[in-house]
């Protein structure tokens, strides 16, 4: 008789679980996954096993921001010269630009203020990234860049200490590093794309059931395995993987800068994100921009630093164009500096052999 409970019981929850799952499957492939068959977090880009998603290489459309385009690895930014010297921007969706066409971005008009020096700057910003799948992108490609002399990252402060922490991110399932004993470690390895995270981020069901019900959302976030680091473990993870980008850039015997983003949300309150990088550039020796203070004294002028803002986080035309106006004084100022010191060096060595001579 209990054997006969039993085995009914299993029978019907099996045939729930099949019934649900068929559910779900024609809820996904139905009214979901058809929009993410080539696209994955936003328009740009493509599903990617080790990054979460990467860019789509060789596009071009033209949207109500102007014309969005890509060369063949990807960049936003042209086919890559090898006759000229090289800038890579690493970074979000405020590096990649989004609100803005082509020629809105900091990446162009970074590149026509240096034009004078036969630079190319190549935009490897990618919407949605934080610092670890910056990392992993600049590995991935900085051996195919040719005379690379410089690698900026621009951080936004507000939302890359959060990406960085978790193992997803707008839904979808990301790369996650943990500080282990022999350095940084990705347990979790290659992402699959019908992780249960990525199908219950493109199931219109589960999103609004979700969206509902926070005791579900938390134990689909369990079932999933979204995972988020302690705040303690992830500011040594952000750590290393500075670290890490600075070693690739120096490899390549490039210069490795920082530039720190701030929303508005920020200069109008909490600047513990801007607080925290800066430190963290100040104990570990980087170069580093701090555009925050430059919005800051526009703000001193009574000058509304919004304006120079598509929205919370991200740059129009005319902020893209401060931030590259920024960065390419501080690049100028520097290599005038060296220049001078040079020429004093060299002064010092003939001065030096003068009086060896004498």
């Amino acid at each position: 008789m209990l054997r006969n409970v039993i085995l009914s019981l299993s029978v019907a929850f099996l045939a729930t679980v099949i019934a649900f799952g068929s559910f779900l499957a024609a809820d996904i492939f139905s009214n979901g996954y058809h929009n993410t068959a080539k696209e994955w977090h936003d328009p740009n880009t493509q599903f990617d096993s080790e990054l979460g998603w990467s860019p789509i290489p060789s596009r071009h459309i033209r949207n109500e921001w102007g014309v969005i385009s890509s060369n063949s690895f990807g960049f936003r930014s042209k086919e890559m010269d090898p006759k000229k010297k090289h800038i890579v921007l690493l970074g979000d969706s405020v590096t990649w630009g989004y609100g803005v066409g082509d020629e809105e971005t900091v990446s162009y008009f970074l590149e026509e203020r240096l034009k004078d020096l036969n630079y190319q700057v190549d935009n490897l910003g990618v919407s949605g990234y934080g610092l670890d799948q910056y990392y992993l992108y600049l590995k991935r490609h900085i051996a195919q860049i040719p005379n690379v002399e410089k690698v900026i990252l621009i951080i936004c402060t507000y939302t890359d200490i959060y990406d960085t922490q978790n193992n997803t991110s707008y839904g979808k399932r990301k790369p996650l590093f943990h500080c282990g004993l022999s350095g940084l470690e990705m347990p979790h390895g290659r992402i699959h794309k019908f992780c249960l995270r990525n199908m219950i981020a493109v199931s219109p069901f589960l999103q609004k059931v979700s969206e509902r019900s926070t005791t579900l959302r938390q134990f689909l976030a369990g079932l999933a395995g979204d995972e988020t680091l302690s705040q303690k473990e992830a500011e040594l993870v952000l750590r290393a993987l500075i670290d890490k980008m600075g070693d690739l850039a120096r490899q390549r015997g490039a210069e490795f800068l920082i530039v720190l983003s701030p929303s508005t949300l920020e200069l109008e309150g909490n600047m513990k994100g801007i607080e925290w990088f800066k430190g963290l550039c100040d104990s570990g020796a980087y170069p580093y921009l701090n555009f925050a203070e430059i919005m800051r004294d526009l703000m001193a002028k009574k000058n509304d630093p919004r304006k120079y803002y598509y929205d919370f986080w991200h740059y129009n035309k005319l902020g893209n164009s401060l931030l590259a106006e920024t960065i390419s004084t501080y690049f100028k100022l520097h290599e005038l500096q060296q220049k001078t010191q040079n020429q004093a060096s060299r002064d010092r060595v003939s001065s030096d052999g003068a009086v060896r001579t004498l």
